[in-house]
């Protein structure tokens, strides 16, 4: 009996581990697809809380990206990517330097904001990734090289569900009728 359960988990566990990432690739290769072939239809100067932001919106068959870049200091400045198409938000990708922001005085030691990565991929409303990575920004970096170094860095992944594909959504909503 414990032969068959242990040849079931060999053959069944990497099924499902293939269907899981199947679906992720499958959503790459459709926001790489879009990158090469969409067409920016506008390009709007607002602020949104009180930071100067540029929103550009893509278009392409029936997918639509809305790509807004919140210029928060000179060196800090974050990009959200929100991918659309008729059914479903199936893709968002946020990057970029943020400051932190300390309840007391910060120590020396302390960095100032961090550089980071957050990509998350839809495969319904109902079942989601996020990918998230991070490095501490001191003030005194080269931030081409820091950006570099972000590269190099594993992902942290984590499944994600309905609730987070309506806070993205809710987000999208708000920018897009600007």
């Amino acid at each position: 009996m414990k032969k068959k359960y242990t040849y079931f988990l060999i053959f069944v566990i990497p099924f499902f581990v293939f269907w899981n990432v199947n679906w992720v690739n499958k959503i790459e290769q459709k926001v790489k697809s879009f990158q090469r072939k969409a067409v920016q239809i506008s390009v709007k100067n607002v602020f949104i809380s009180n930071i100067n932001s540029e929103i550009k919106v893509f278009k392409n068959d029936n997918k639509k990206k809305l790509q807004v870049t919140y210029y928060v200091e000179k060196y800090m400045d974050v990009k959200q990517e929100f991918f659309k198409d008729d059914r479903y938000m199936f893709a968002n990708i946020e990057k970029g330097i943020t400051p932190l922001l300390y309840k007391r005085k910060r120590k020396s030691t302390e960095p100032y904001g961090q550089i980071f990565e957050k990509i998350v991929y839809f495969k319904n409303k109902n079942i989601g990734i996020e990918k998230y990575r991070e490095l501490p920004v001191y003030g005194n970096e080269d931030y081409q090289s820091l950006k570099l170094e972000l590269l190099k860095k594993d992902f942290s992944i984590k499944n994600i569900g309905l609730k987070e594909y309506l806070q993205i959504e809710d987000k999208y909503k708000e920018i897009d009728k600007r």
